[in-house]
Order: structure tokens, then C-alpha cells, then sequence
């Protein structure tokens, strides 16, 4: 029997070569699969079992202020609003200057300045990754900016006058920016506007967990659910008539854990809460103070900011458990962290201030 010549062992012994390839390939994949994972459930389960630290309407007597962190462009007379990054490492605010400034929350240490607005700053919302900031102000033009290097990706000039608020979808493909004239849905990986989402102004919305609907409050007495594929209305909560909201203006809308849950925020201090997949309602809740509205991870504390101070109210009972009066004459806005452990505030003593439970 003739010896194999070395090139033909080598290509009996390829198929198992490549078997045992695949099996490190596969073994590498299930290995990736299983960590994410694992930081899936650790995640889900921190906050479906919180600990002491959690912010709650349990321990909210405890919730002190930690850090202040201080805008000192010569310009600013406010800080106008604040936003975490999706880890909640790091936060970003913006003032009536202009800036928009990126802070480490552990340390309170400025990182750089992201990006401006000529007339000041109305608007924040990082991408799911933490890469990317989206801002609205007192410009047309919405701006989407790389929060490493503080460069300029794009403009997304919507020609809708001041944009009151801008919002990404959660796989960062999508953004909304609202204002006075109506809402614009942006394609963010191309920079180019899909379609025109009403002929209203628009002065809030959230893009809901399903990527196919988003929420958004009229400068009137409306909430409406909008069909991300077609630009079209599908549900609408109307305030006419209604006691306490009728002819009266919305100012913000937040959506609680479960994503259909819809709490909308009026400038007669009234809360709506409203189902938008039923459309069920309950009554208004009279509220305290507020232009601008925020709701706790776990879906149990709601804050609102505006008319000197931050109002802190129990979701469960819809009464007010706690006031945050740190800014001077006027708080300007609120925000939650991730991990439901800090609450951001900013305000008219062009400050940002960090509160969290103390022992």
C-alpha cells in the first residue's frame, strides 16, 4: 500500500479540522450568550428586587442631596435640563447659554464639553449605549452628537421651530424631535427625516419598548399614540371636557415599565394616567408644581419639576410624599438614574445636584 501523499492527509483531516473549529466557534458564541445574559438578569433582577438604596416611596425621607456640580459659562442663568447615560455613569445637562456638558456621576468631575445650542438648551436623551446624544433647543435643528469626542454626527434640521423635546428609540436607529409647529421622526443612522408625525406643536414623547408606536403630548389638551410605519394617529387621549385639563396645555408625558402606561403632565398641575393600549383613564390628580415630568425605573416614584421646587409623588396613591427646594426660584428639571439609586436635578442657581438615600 502506497503511503498518502502529505497534501491528500491534509485534506482528509480538513473536515475534522473544520468539525473541530465549529465546535470552538459554537462553544464561543453560547460562552458570549450566556454573559449577556447573566447581565440581562442581573439587571432585571436588581431592580425587580431593589435594595435599601433603591429609591422608593419607602425611603424617600432619606434621599439627601450628594454632589452639586456647577455650569460656569458667564452666559447661563439656568440649568435647563439634565439626562443620564443608559449605564448611569455619566450625565449630561444643558443651560440657557448654550452648553451642553458631560459629568462622571461617581465623582461629580466635568468630562468635556458635547456640544451647543444658540439660544439655549431645551432637550437630552442619550442612546441605549451611552455613544450618542441627541439635543433640541432654541433652534430648528436638532443635533446628534458623539459623546467621546464631542463631534458633530448631524443636524437634523426639522424647520419646526424651538424644538421642546427630542427623544431615541432604544436600538438608537430612530430619533423624535418636537416643536412648535409639529414632531419630525429621523432615521439616525442616515440623518434624513422619515415623515412628519402631525401639524401641531409637540411638547413631549417617548418611543415605546416595541419600536412600532411612540407617545407624544400636544401644546394642547391631547396625548396621542402614533404608528411609527405609517406617521399615523391609532389612539388619542383627549382633555376636552374633563375637569381640571379642559383648553388647558400639556407640558410633558412619561411612560412607566410596562410601556403602555402613559402619565401625562398638565400645566394645571394635573396628572393623567392613561392605558394606550385600552385607553382607559383615571381622574386627574391634582398636583403640586411642574413643567417637566420623570418616572423612576421600578415605576413607583414620579418627580416633576417647576415652580421652586422638585415634587416626589408615590405612584401607588398619587399623593406627593416629598419636596426637593434646592435651585433658588425655579427648578428646571428631573431625571432618574438607571438603576432607580439618584435622582438629577437642575435649576435657575445654574447648578445640578445629585440626591441619593442616606443612611
Amino acid at each position: 500500500q502506497k503511503p498518502v501523499p502529505q497534501p491528500l492527509w491534509a485534506l482528509k483531516r480538513f473536515p475534522d479540522a473544520l468539525r473541530s473549529a465549529r465546535w470552538w466557534i459554537l462553544g464561543a458564541a453560547a460562552l458570549i450568550i450566556v454573559s449577556a445574559l447573566s447581565v440581562f438578569l442581573f439587571r432585571e433582577l436588581s431592580l425587580k428586587e431593589p435594595g435599601p438604596e433603591v429609591i422608593s416611596p419607602e425611603n424617600i425621607s432619606k434621599l439627601s442631596e450628594v454632589r452639586v456640580l456647577e455650569h460656569s459659562d458667564k452666559v447661563s442663568v439656568k440649568v435647563s435640563v439634565v439626562a443620564f447615560s443608559g449605564d448611569g455613569r455619566h450625565l449630561a445637562s444643558g443651560s440657557s447659554g448654550g452648553q451642553i456638558l458631560l459629568w462622571e456621576v461617581e465623582t461629580g468631575a466635568q468630562i468635556r464639553v458635547v456640544g451647543y445650542h444658540r439660544g439655549g438648551v431645551l432637550s437630552l436623551d442619550f442612546s441605549a449605549d451611552g455613544k450618542r446624544l441627541l439635543s433640541g433647543g432654541f433652534e430648528s435643528k436638532a443635533r446628534l452628537w458623539d459623546v467621546s469626542t464631542g463631534e458633530l454626527i448631524y443636524e437634523l434640521d426639522g424647520k419646526h421651530g424651538v424644538i421642546f423635546f427630542v427623544a431615541m428609540s432604544h436600538d438608537g436607529k430612530m430619533g423624535l424631535s418636537g416643536g412648535e409647529s409639529y414632531a419630525v421622526l429621523w432615521d439616525l443612522e442616515t440623518g434624513k427625516a422619515i415623515y412628519r408625525l402631525n401639524e401641531a406643536a409637540v411638547v413631549g414623547g417617548v418611543f415605546r419598548p416595541d419600536l412600532k408606536t411612540a407617545v407624544v403630548a400636544y401644546n394642547s389638551d391631547i396625548l396621542g399614540l402614533w404608528n411609527l410605519s405609517t406617521g399615523k394617529m391609532v389612539r388619542k387621549f383627549d382633555g376636552g371636557g374633563k375637569p381640571g385639563i379642559d383648553n388647558a396645555d400639556a407640558r410633558d408625558v412619561a411612560l412607566a415599565p410596562d410601556g403602555e402606561t402613559v402619565f401625562g403632565l398638565w400645566e394645571t398641575s394635573c396628572i393623567v394616567v392613561w392605558n394606550s393600549r385600552t385607553g382607559e383613564e383615571d381622574p386627574c390628580w391634582t398636583h403640586s408644581a411642574g413643567n417637566q415630568l420623570a418616572l423612576s425605573p421600578l415605576g413607583t416614584v414620579m418627580a416633576t419639576a417647576g415652580k421652586g421646587a422638585v415634587s416626589l409623588t408615590d405612584v401607588h396613591t398619587g399623593t406627593e410624599i416629598r419636596r426637593l427646594a434646592a435651585h433658588g426660584t425655579a427648578s428646571q428639571d428631573v431625571a432618574f438614574s438607571p438603576n432607580g439609586k439618584t435622582i438629577a436635578t437642575s435649576g435657575s442657581d445654574k447648578t445640578v445636584r445629585l440626591w441619593r438615600i442616606s443612611e
